[in-house]
């Protein structure tokens, strides 16, 4: 005798008594036979190495039957407004799932430029099945990938070479110009604060005491001015540095970020000596 199995009502309430020899026919879908085919990896962050190319990998998974090769089809989607085709290929492609393996994986290889470049992100979305019957799991077809910024995208931020890296400024006199240079990329808005160690000093004082870069921003300035205050005083030293506020893009600092001000004696800070009266006795 030969059957067929099925999900109607008739064949689960008053399903068939068979006596002897009999043949039981079941038909299998021959995507279960194939499997479910859907994205392990759907999202990881991966960084360029200046000059290098760095292989990236997406994880694919089969699950319920394993029967047959099956072939998937996949294309990279961008998701940022600057272009990542240069940094990563191949753009689409195809991978084919061997019989009785349960995973493949998409090679991708993200180039390493030196160009300044904000965080990118780009899709990796499974298009269809071109061989086989497997079908694809439409809850998980996509792949996460995000670039991480490269190459200092918001700029390096130092002080002008022209600064000294030690300086007296006496009571009184003419302000130090400082200029704030900013190298390397110049993309975001980045804030930059004044700080000056000890912090309770009041005898050197900023305009401003913060600068703000802008998109494509490269230089900056501010004036240092030692307080006149016609208090007697030993000489003093003060610290003037750079420090990025959080605030603001996160951009780096260069090597030469602090320098020193020395404010001089002043006010006659070991007094004036003299004769009371001219007049000898």
């Amino acid at each position: 005798v030969t059957g067929t199995l099925s999900s109607s009502s008739a064949a689960t309430t008053s399903p068939p008594v068979l006596t002897g020899d009999a043949t039981v026919t079941v038909p299998i879908p021959m995507t279960a036979a194939r499997g479910i085919v859907f994205v392990a990896s759907t999202s990881q962050r991966v960084s360029e190495v200046p000059g290098q190319i760095t292989p990236v990998s997406v994880l694919l998974t089969r699950t319920q039957g394993l029967y047959s090769a099956v072939t998937i089809a996949w294309l990279v989607n961008e998701t940022s407004s600057t272009s990542t085709e240069d940094d990563l290929r191949p753009r689409s492609g195809s991978v084919t799932m061997a019989a009785g393996s349960s995973s493949v994986s998409i090679a991708l290889n993200l180039t390493g430029d030196r160009s300044p470049e904000d965080e990118e992100t780009v899709l990796l979305e499974l298009t269809g099945v071109t061989d086989g019957q497997a079908l694809l799991n439409t809850s998980q077809i996509t792949a996460s990938i995000v670039i991480e910024p490269s190459d200092d995208p918001f700029g390096r931020i130092a002080f002008s070479p022209a600064v000294k890296p030690a300086n007296t400024l006496a009571e009184g006199a003419s302000g130090l110009g400082v200029e704030v240079f900013r190298d390397g990329g110049a993309l975001g808005n980045v804030t930059i604060n004044i700080e000056l160690t000890p912090s309770s000093s009041t005898d050197v004082q900023f305009t401003p005491r913060t600068l703000s870069f802008g998109p494509g921003d490269r230089r900056k300035a501010f004036v240092v001015v030692a307080t006149d205050d016609f208090e007697p005083e030993e000489a003093e030293s003060v610290q003037v540095s750079l420090k990025v506020d959080s605030a603001g893009a996160a951009a780096n600092l260069g090597s030469f970020v602090s320098f020193v001000i020395t404010v001089p004696r002043n006010d006659d800070a070991s007094g004036v000596f003299g004769f009371r009266s001219s007049a000898v006795v």
